[in-house]
């Protein structure tokens, strides 16, 4: 806006860029002293003051940018050409909210940031700066896990009396979030739903999300078939009479499917069952009733059935395994969960959040290098996000510093880790080559001010880093 020019709150522009030469100079139309410097350093948040092109003009003690400079260094940075340079990243675009704007950013080691910025007036109301605070977000998931855990705030997640809260559904893939369309849209029904993937992709996460959707009144009861006697199966699943077999309880017992009542009963790793197993299943599955062992009257089925296994049952079928006529029956709708290295857009902000749980349980703040975040990109994660986050508690619990670096990792140098990514047993030429063109090319766009000078720094052309980026889905802006 041109000095002079009166301004209105209607007036307001998210993002002023290109503009003219005449503006009211910040620095001449404010005194930055010592004092305003010891106010805003008292913000527990942190604070940044720029002028009206956005040139960082003062920043207190707690902004995450003094992560990578020193005060004096960010001084006089524009805040546009930081983001060019990487130095944090636009999760979402900015909204505006009367005289204020908001947006989420990611920083260069991950952590995700809440900008409010506010205009800085100048009487007659020119417009003369901005006032900006950045807020951890996950400072907001602490504040609501505290007040989750008082006994006068019940949760906010918690519907009809539920006793169990759904873990989080944390994705960012294109993959996912179908998954998660899918499921909005078969929650609402009774139809059976069986989930396939590979061990330690999340089926147990999906089907409690699923009942948790479904706002279901009864309990979510996750039942792991292997684990369960075949002598036990039918008792255990339908319960028992009095007197039903020496050594059952006097009064009997309900079997899991009438805990279940009203609710969902998640069969996991259904394909271990033994066929006599399946065989009891299938009567239930197929006349919606059964009975307690030693009972005579039928009790009706009114949960719903989630299923799920790591195996192929069309194979375990055709080998005589599975039973065709059950698969079918659980079958109604079929879920596939991809690994993790098919979503690699999901791996830094799990990551992340494994992480953000530590530091809420333990009290401490630690985060990410990029180095680790580029290796965590690079690895095919054969344990899927079961192993992913089994070594976020590792790397939480054995790293003495709050910056958890790639040598935390355990490796003798760059060639030992890269050789742990991209070789493997079972692992195919095609598949280590991937895996290592998706580190280095992940690297240099990290490192390189553009795609055309990261091209450059690989030895191809841009159009084939571009090619190979999009392959690989990684993010070139």
């Amino acid at each position: 806006m041109a000095k002079g020019k009166k301004a209105k709150p209607d007036d307001f522009i998210p993002v002023l860029i290109n503009q003219d030469k005449n503006q009211v100079n910040f620095s001449s139309a404010f005194s930055l002293s010592d004092e305003l410097k010891k106010v805003i350093d008292l913000f527990p948040e942190g604070v940044m003051i720029t002028d009206l092109e956005h040139n960082v003009l003062m920043v207190n003690k707690w902004h995450a940018l003094l992560e990578y400079f020193a005060e004096d260094e960010l001084i006089g940075k524009n805040l546009f050409e930081l983001n060019k340079e990487g130095y944090y990243t636009e999760l979402t675009s900015w909204m505006r909210s009367k005289d204020s704007i908001h947006m989420l950013i990611q920083t260069k080691n991950n952590r995700v940031l809440l900008v409010t910025g506010k205009i800085i007036w100048q009487e007659p109301r020119d417009i003369v700066g901005w006032f900006y605070t950045l807020q951890d977000v996950y400072d907001f998931r602490e504040l609501k896990l505290v007040l989750e855990k008082g006994a006068a705030i019940p949760s906010a997640f918690t519907r009809r009396g539920k006793q169990e809260q759904s873990p989080e559904f944390i994705y960012k893939s294109k993959k996912m979030q179908s998954i998660f369309n899918t499921m909005l849209k078969v929650c609402w029904a009774d139809s059976p739903i069986i989930l396939t993937g590979e061990s330690g992709t999340g089926k147990d996460v999906i089907a409690r999300k699923i009942h948790e959707l479904s706002n279901r009144a009864g309990k979510f009861v996750h039942v792991n078939c292997p684990s369960i006697p075949e002598t036990l199966f039918e008792s255990e699943l339908f319960g028992y009479e009095t007197g039903a077999f020496t050594g059952a309880k006097k009064d009997g017992k309900p079997g899991l499917f009438e805990m279940a009542e009203n609710g969902t009963i998640f069969l996991d790793e259904i394909g271990d069952l033994s066929y006599n197993m399946q065989s009891k299943l299938l009567q239930v599955m197929q006349d919606g009733n059964f009975r307690r062992v030693g009972g005579t009257r039928d009790l009706k089925v009114t949960a719903r059935v989630i299923s799920a296994t790591n195996q192929d049952l069309k194979k375990l079928i055709a080998e005589g395994k599975f039973r065709a006529d059950l698969y079918y029956r659980l079958c109604v709708i079929p879920i596939h969960i991809p690994p993790l290295r098919e979503r690699t857009e999901d791996i830094p902000i799990l990551a992340d959040h494994f992480l953000q749980e530590l530091n809420i349980k333990y009290g401490i703040r630690k985060q990410f290098s990029q180095g680790l975040v580029d290796w965590m990109l690079s690895y095919s994660w054969p344990g899927n996000v079961r192993e992913l986050k089994n070594l976020v508690e590792r790397l939480f619990v054995s790293s003495s510093k709050n910056i958890i670096q790639f040598s935390d990792l355990g490796f003798e140098n760059l060639d030992e880790a890269i050789a742990h990514s991209c070789y493997k047993d079972g692992i195919t030429l095609e598949e280590a080559v991937g895996n290592l063109e998706k580190l280095l090319i992940s690297r240099a766009l990290k490192e390189a001010p553009n795609t055309r000078e990261a091209a450059k720094s690989l030895g191809i052309s841009q159009s084939t880093l571009l090619r190979k980026a999009h392959k690989y889905g990684i993010d070139t802006s």
